[in-house]
């Protein structure tokens, strides 16, 4: 039984998080769905309907296999510094925020016809998915081989086929090939429609705020109904067109490299944001996965190897695929500099800063290497450093405009 306490500062953090994102935002009829979609998503009262029958623990899974079967995914992906609380008993401390916050919403989620789906991303899935075997819990791994070679990809796709068969004795009945068509197409409709959004927002940044484009890119991992969401943001796109282009932003843009970042932990947003800083791309898996669809009509193995050959979490013992999107999102921006966001023990995203500090220093980028967890202890000092960073960045340009 969750204490009064608890919910109390629970309820809050995420009344606070949606509260300080709709005030940056414009006054839209049409983002109303969205308010509600993720406020039911995280309120201890108002569970999804039906219960969830599949869980998928964090964003690095193809959910269109989910959709196959007729029912929703319930994807836990944390943000949450409030529901942490629940894990110190059962979770080392210096385990990263994303499983602590994870795990603690699971715990809120979870039912006794759940099949919990985890990939094996990093050691914490690992350790967590016997963790939750041995309460009980119906589990089903996945592991995701981190070489990428044609080895590998084989091994994936005999890996989602196994899951395939578990979901399929799990729900008590058949996988269907048609219904996986129809399921990648829910899937693409909903991802286009994504990435109109963030093109639309790209256009008019000073109406549609760096914030709020995050937002509603992470509504997609928190929605029951994947069609009604869509739905509402194609109404969403048609109302942002009636708006003025404003052009590209006037502040420095910079890309959010490493760390994915989740509702309702948005301090580094509005950390960069009260620096002068534009964030033009946030490049990270659960982003990536966001807005990166596979193509309809192809074959179960041509989607989850299209799946495998454009995933860059965590799981690679070297990250190409990480590193190829941010050289493109690099191309693409030109951005000022590049926040490399590390949340504490997330060491995996560690490993890449070496390779990409290189190519950024061919492209001459600065980068500010930015540390930290979802509590709100240092923020103070990481708005020094993120408001120098910015400075630097204005010296720079003035340097450009006003050579010697």
């Amino acid at each position: 039984m969750l204490s009064e306490k608890y919910i109390n500062q629970y309820t809050a953090e995420i009344s606070q998080a949606t509260e300080r994102i709709k005030q940056d935002a414009p006054p839209l009829c049409e983002l109303q769905y969205f308010w509600e979609e993720v406020e039911k998503y995280f309120s201890l009262s108002l569970q999804p309907t039906p219960k969830p029958d599949i869980i998928v623990w964090g964003t690095a899974f193809p959910e269109e296999l989910i959709y196959a079967f007729g029912v929703s995914p319930c994807i836990i992906a944390g943000g949450s510094l409030a529901v942490s609380a629940l894990t110190d008993d059962e979770l080392p401390r210096d385990t990263d925020a994303v499983s602590r916050s994870a795990y603690g919403i699971l715990a809120n989620k979870l039912t006794e016809k759940s099949l919990v789906i985890i990939p094996i991303t990093d050691d914490s899935s690992r350790k967590i998915s016997y963790i939750l075997k041995s309460k009980g819990v119906k589990v089903h791994t996945v592991d995701i081989p981190p070489t990428g070679s044609d080895t590998a990809r084989a091994a994936w796709i005999y890996q989602t086929e196994l899951c395939a068969e578990a979901i399929a004795r799990h729900l008590k009945r058949p996988f269907s090939k048609r219904r996986f068509k129809s399921a990648c197409t829910l899937v693409y409709r909903a991802k286009a429609a994504l990435r109109e959004f963030t093109e639309l927002s790209l256009s008019r940044t000073n109406i549609i705020p760096d914030t709020l484009r995050m937002f509603i890119a992470y509504s997609y991992y928190c929605t029951a109904n994947i069609e009604q969401w869509t739905n509402n943001l194609r109404q969403l796109n048609e109302k942002i067109k009636e708006l003025d282009e404003d052009g590209a932003s006037d502040k420095n843009r910079v890309l959010i490299v490493g760390s994915p970042i989740y509702f309702p932990n948005f301090k580094i947003p509005y950390l960069l944001r009260d620096a002068g800083l534009h964030i033009a791309a946030n490049i990270d898996y659960a982003a990536i996965r966001a807005v990166n669809p596979s193509e309809p009509n192809k074959s179960f193995s041509d989607v989850m190897n299209g799946y495998y050959e454009n995933d860059c979490s965590g799981a690679y013992a070297v990250n190409d695929r990480l590193y190829g999107y941010v050289e493109q999102a690099a191309r693409r921006f030109k951005p000022d500099g590049i926040v490399f966001h590390i949340l504490k023990g997330q060491i995996e995203y560690d490993y890449e800063l070496s390779r990409m500090e290189n190519m950024f220093n061919e492209k001459n980028i600065p980068v500010f290497r930015l540390e930290t967890d979802y509590n709100k202890q240092d923020i103070e000092q990481l708005r020094i450093r993120a408001e120098a960073f910015g400075e630097v960045l204005e010296q720079r340009k003035y340097a450009e405009a006003n050579p010697t």
